[in-house]
C-alpha cells in the first residue's frame, strides 16, 4: 500500500511540475496578472506595440521541454500572451507532447505541415504550434482570448476614429 501511495505522489508530482499547469493563465499566473506579479521570471522589456508590452523571461525549461525563447505580453498592464520557442526536433516534439497532453487533441488543417491550433481552451484561451520542417525549431504562442479581442477591437475603433478625423 505504501509503494501505491509513493508512485501515485510522484505521478502527480511530475504532472504539476510539467505541465503549464493552468488553463486560465500559464505557470500559476492568470490572464490579466500584472507584469510586476512576474518578478520570479526576471522579466526584460523587449517590445512596445502600442498598449502591449512585451518581455523576455529567464523561463529555460517546461517539463522536460528545453526553452530557447520564451516572451509574456500585457496589454494595457494585463497579462495575456505567452510565446515559446524550442531548437531542434526533440524539444519541439516535446512541447507539442506537453501542450497536448495538458490541452487535448489539437486541430491540424494538413496532415503534412507541423501546424496546430487548440481552439477554447478551458473557454478563455487559443493556442497554435508551428514547426519549422528543415531545422524543426517550433514556435507555441498562448494568448488570453479576452484580452486579445480587446486589443483588436481597440485597435479597429482607433482606426475608425483616425478615419473621422480626416
Amino acid at each position: 500500500m505504501k509503494n501505491m501511495f509513493l508512485i501515485f505522489a510522484i505521478l502527480l508530482l511530475t504532472a504539476v511540475i510539467c505541465y503549464p499547469q493552468t488553463m486560465n493563465g500559464f505557470k500559476g499566473k492568470t490572464w490579466g496578472t500584472a507584469v510586476s506579479d512576474f518578478k520570479e521570471f526576471s522579466p526584460i522589456k523587449v517590445q512596445t506595440s502600442g498598449n502591449a508590452i512585451y518581455y523576455k523571461t529567464n523561463l529555460k525549461s517546461l517539463g522536460n521541454v528545453k526553452i530557447n525563447k520564451c516572451v509574456i505580453g500585457f496589454y494595457k498592464g494585463k497579462f495575456y500572451s505567452v510565446s515559446i520557442k524550442t531548437k531542434g526536433y526533440t524539444n519541439s516534439r516535446a512541447l507539442l507532447k506537453l501542450w497536448t497532453a495538458a490541452y487535448g487533441e489539437p486541430y491540424q488543417d494538413n496532415e503534412y505541415i507541423e501546424e496546430y491550433i487548440w481552439l477554447n481552451i478551458g473557454g478563455v484561451a487559443t493556442a497554435t504550434y508551428e514547426e519549422n520542417s528543415v531545422t524543426n525549431d517550433a514556435s507555441l504562442v498562448y494568448i488570453n482570448d479576452k484580452i486579445i479581442n480587446q486589443e483588436i477591437l481597440d485597435k479597429q475603433n482607433a482606426a475608425e476614429n483616425s478615419k473621422s478625423d480626416l
